[in-house]
């Protein structure tokens, strides 16, 4: 009903609406993270199987509710030094993603096989790992957002040769790179999705080998 009545897509027009830095703009954040987090509901509640709610077709016609475009103007032009708001903002987006990713990966892949919104998501990223893996031991929001943002690479590359080949390109080595500079207790989220990363995919796997002993990585999965 919350669908065919237009509520999400008028959420995602609200979304659609931010094409640079929100961080100095307290009341359009709450509202962000207000729409973010009823997104988010609505997904964890939407029944897994047929698209009998048509939020699955939603998610697609939308681009998976205009958040990879939000994150990248909201992100990409502050660069490293992401400020509080900006982080809350990542950490209620990536919180979406993972959740839905988890819903239905088939439709979270399908989405972000289009070349310019992959790029857009792997670069958001590359920024927010560079950011947020020196501060990955203070708890804090910021840990928040490494989990998310794991386990969301997880699903992404998932049986995806493409993506694999993708993230584990010249342009994104550095995803790699932040992911071995983790404290040990990300083990249990970096293995796994390191796992999915090289699955069924040599020229993955021996980019992965120079910063990881890919065989503990599977040991550790097992």
């Amino acid at each position: 009903y919350i669908v065919c009545i237009g509520l999400v897509e008028s959420l995602v027009k609200r979304i659609d609406k931010v094409h640079e830095s929100i961080e100095n703009q307290t009341s359009l954040v709450l509202s962000l993270l207000a729409s973010l987090g009823l997104l988010t509901k609505l997904v964890e509640i939407c029944p897994k199987g047929p698209d009998v709610t048509k939020l699955l077709l939603t998610a697609q016609s939308t681009e998976l509710f205009g958040t990879i475009s939000l994150l990248y103007a909201a992100v990409v032009p502050i660069g490293e030094s992401i400020p509080p708001r900006t982080t809350s903002l990542a950490a209620a987006t990536f919180n979406l993603l993972v959740t839905f990713a988890n819903l239905n990966v088939e439709t979270f892949q399908a989405v972000l096989i289009e070349e310019n919104l992959s790029l857009k998501f792997l670069d958001v990223i590359s920024i927010l790992l560079q950011y947020c893996v020196p501060k990955a031991d203070v708890k804090s929001e910021t840990q928040t957002v490494i989990i998310d943002l794991i386990a969301t690479l997880g699903f992404f590359c998932a049986n995806n040769k493409i993506n694999q080949d993708l993230l584990t390109s010249d342009q994104y080595l550095c995803v790699i790179k932040n992911f071995a500079k983790l404290p040990k207790q990300f083990d249990v989220l970096t293995y796994p999705t390191l796992v999915t990363i090289i699955h069924d995919n040599p020229s993955a796997r021996a980019v992965v080998s120079r910063d990881f002993n890919v065989e503990v990585s599977f040991l550790r999965v097992c």
